[in-house]
C-alpha cells in the first residue's frame, strides 16, 4: 500500500480542469452542475488525487461534518464523488485513495469517515476497506392517487411558500439538530445546507420549509419526483408539506420517497433500508447501532 500512497496527493488549483473532466465522465451531471460544485464547494485541501504517469486518473472529495449519536458528537469526513476513469478501474487506485484519506482524516482529528454508495454493488467494495452499513432510510413509492388519499380527509390546506433562502437554511439547520438529537445521524453546517439547497435548485429541485418541518425534492423525469429530504415535528406539518408537493408538481404521477425512518409512522408501512456507511478512524471508538441514524443532504 505504501507504494500506492506515493502516487496519492492533495489536489491543487491547477488540477481543476482535469478534475472537472473526471467528474463529468464518471457521473451523470451537466457542465453547469460541475462548474457550480467547483465554484462553490471545491477545496483543494480536501481533494485527494491519484496519478499515473503524471496524469490524474482518480479523485475523491472530503467534506467536513459531524456525527451525532445519543448525547455524543464526533468530527467526521464525508467522502464525496469518489471516481476513477473507466480505463483505470479495478487496479486498486481508489482503494489507495480511500486508505490515504484515513491517514489525512486522523491527522486532522476526525473520528469517523462516512459515505453514501451510489449503488448497492459498491457496498461490498467499501466493506473491504473497513466500512460497515450504518445509516438508514425509509423507502417507498406512491402514485398520485395514493398520495392524494392521505390528504383527502385532512384539514383544508392553502399553498404557502417561504421565499427567503437564508430563512430556509436556518430553519432546516435547527430542525436537523432536533432530528439528530432524536435518532442520531449526520449534522451538517448551515453553509453546507445552503449549498445543497442551491445545488438542488440548479438541478430543478425545490424545497418547502415551515416552522416545524421541511421537504426537499427533485424531478427524475417529467412524471417522477424524488423526495430526498423530509422531517417534521407534527403530522399536520407533514400533511401541509405533501399538499404543497401536490399543488406545485401537478404533472407528476409517481413519488419516490427516500426519507428518515419514522416520517410516516402510523400513516404508512415503511420499508427500512440502509443508505450509508461508516468507518471508525481511532482505536477503541465504538459505533452504536441504536436508533435509525440518517445521512441526508449528501448531494
Amino acid at each position: 500500500m505504501n507504494n500506492f500512497f506515493k502516487k496519492c496527493r492533495l489536489a491543487s488549483r491547477f488540477d481543476i480542469p482535469v478534475l472537472k473532466s473526471l467528474f463529468e465522465k464518471c457521473f451523470s451531471v451537466s457542465p453547469d452542475e460541475v462548474n457550480f460544485f467547483f465554484e462553490k464547494k471545491f477545496d483543494s485541501t480536501n481533494c485527494l488525487v491519484y496519478e499515473v504517469d503524471d496524469r490524474v486518473v482518480s479523485a475523491l472529495h472530503l467534506m467536513d461534518t459531524e456525527l451525532v449519536y445519543g448525547r455524543c458528537s464526533e468530527k467526521a469526513y464525508y467522502v464525496y464523488a469518489a471516481s476513477t476513469l473507466p480505463d483505470y478501474r479495478k487496479r486498486g487506485f481508489m482503494s489507495a485513495l480511500i486508505n490515504y484519506s484515513f491517514v489525512i482524516a486522523k491527522n486532522r482529528g476526525k473520528t469517523f469517515s462516512v459515505l453514501k454508495p451510489e449503488d448497492l454493488k459498491l457496498y461490498k467494495f467499501y466493506e473491504k476497506l473497513g466500512y460497515r452499513k450504518f445509516f438508514k432510510e425509509s423507502f417507498f413509492i406512491l402514485n398520485k392517487r395514493e398520495l392524494f388519499s392521505l390528504l383527502k380527509e385532512k384539514h383544508h390546506f392553502e399553498f404557502t411558500e417561504e421565499n427567503d433562502f437564508n430563512k430556509k437554511t436556518s430553519r432546516i439547520y435547527d430542525l436537523l439538530k432536533k432530528m439528530c438529537a432524536k435518532s442520531g445521524g449526520i449534522r451538517w453546517s448551515e453553509d453546507h445546507i445552503n449549498y445543497a439547497l442551491e445545488y438542488n435548485k440548479l438541478c430543478g429541485g425545490k424545497a418547502f420549509v415551515f416552522e416545524e418541518g421541511f421537504l426537499v425534492c427533485g424531478l427524475r423525469n417529467e412524471h417522477t419526483l424524488e423526495i430526498s429530504e423530509l422531517f417534521c415535528l407534527t403530522k399536520n406539518t407533514l400533511f401541509r408539506l405533501l399538499f404543497n408537493l401536490l399543488y406545485t408538481f401537478k404533472n407528476v404521477k409517481e413519488y419516490i420517497f427516500k426519507v428518515p425512518v419514522g416520517c410516516f409512522k402510523g400513516i404508512l408501512k415503511e420499508k427500512v433500508q440502509y443508505c450509508g456507511m461508516i468507518r471508525g478512524l481511532k482505536e477503541g471508538v465504538k459505533i452504536l447501532d441504536d436508533g435509525n441514524p440518517y445521512i441526508g443532504f449528501t448531494l
